[in-house]
């Protein structure tokens, strides 16, 4: 009895959709896909180059993250004993493969590291959606625009990419579910599974008209996640754009009005030196920089729409008008 102030504190802000998945999965849990049987294939997608990460792989074993380095030897320990859930997270996410300096080989190295480390487990940090989710992007794209990836690695994507279609993060939305999202549509379009590419799109889709605000903004009002989501719309057009796909056109035009219209916002709320401010917890050096992300846009041929959010001053206050102006 006494947990149930509990569970109704923690269910009452819950939607009915995000209940039943719950419940759905403590009791009929999805079935995990340990193998595939697929012929690994691939399209080769020669992307446009996107911003770099920070680095945050020192080389020999050595990783940092949140201002905290571990020793992880060679090969890595990917179990990262004593460090944070947080910081294991980042880990997984491979964000490195895109750091100033990393070579083919180093990355080619570590994947294959991470692969024989890594069996698929619900207790693995690893297979989590969320990082896997932003793994399977992140090892895309580094194979993407390199040398054919050797079979062994496009099984372990198929895989990866398998066992995310069936542990997409319903229970959760938000950013969980726009990453799981976001991570089927590259895979499915880069190893060309329709079915997977299918949900993919329609998950980012649906979850447009839910996360995107009229003005442009995204719906947490934080800046810092703001920038992260346009990250991922420019990433979906770049993969759409240079896949070549007719039946496409019209999804890649939904992707650039909203990116025009995203780009605009943050554009409007950074100060001269191109820095978002710090709210709704924003904090500097995670999401790419509206410099690098307007660079990013530009050489897809996208602009700011020109609606913005203004600027206004009431006496000694001054603050942003979100509804838009003349």
């Amino acid at each position: 009895m006494k947990l149930l102030p509990r569970y109704w504190h923690t269910t009452r802000y819950l939607r009915t959709g995000q209940i039943c998945y719950q419940i759905y999965r403590r009791l009929l849990s999805p079935r995990m896909v340990t193998t595939v049987d697929a012929i690994p294939s691939f399209k080769k997608i020669d992307l446009i180059s996107w911003p770099e990460s920070q680095k945050s792989y020192l080389g020999g074993g050595k990783f940092c993250f949140l201002n905290a380095e571990f020793d992880l030897g060679r090969p890595v320990d990917w179990a990262a004993s004593g460090a944070s859930r947080l910081w294991k997270y980042n880990l997984h996410y491979f964000d490195f493969l895109h750091q100033s300096g990393m070579d083919w080989p180093s990355g080619l190295e570590l994947i294959r590291s991470w692969i024989q480390g890594n069996s698929i487990s619900r207790t693995n940090v690893g297979w989590e959606p969320y990082p896997l989710s932003l793994r399977l992007v992140n090892w895309i794209k580094f194979f993407a625009c390199r040398s054919d990836p050797p079979e062994d690695f496009l099984n372990s994507l198929m895989l990866q990419a398998a066992y995310l279609k069936r542990r997409v993060e319903y229970h959760i939305l938000g950013n969980h579910l726009w990453a799981n999202g976001k991570a089927l549509w590259f895979a499915g379009t880069y190893l060309e599974l329709g079915d997977i590419a299918g949900l993919g799109r329609e998950i980012i889709l649906k979850e447009m008209k839910e996360q995107f605000l009229p003005d442009g903004g995204h719906f947490e009002l934080s800046p810092m996640y703001h920038s992260i989501v346009l990250e991922d719309l420019l990433d979906l057009i770049n993969l759409l754009y240079q896949s070549g796909k007719s039946d496409e056109r019209e999804d890649l035009e939904v992707l650039r009005k909203q990116a025009r219209s995203s780009l605009s916002w943050l554009g409007r709320l950074v100060d001269e030196e191109g820095n978002i401010p710090l709210l709704n917890d924003s904090v500097y050096g995670v999401a790419s920089s509206y410099r690098k992300l307007k660079s990013y846009a530009e050489k897809m041929d996208i602009f700011p729409d020109g609606k913005n959010i203004y600027l206004e001053s009431f006496g000694n206050w001054t603050g942003y008008n979100l509804s838009g102006g003349d």
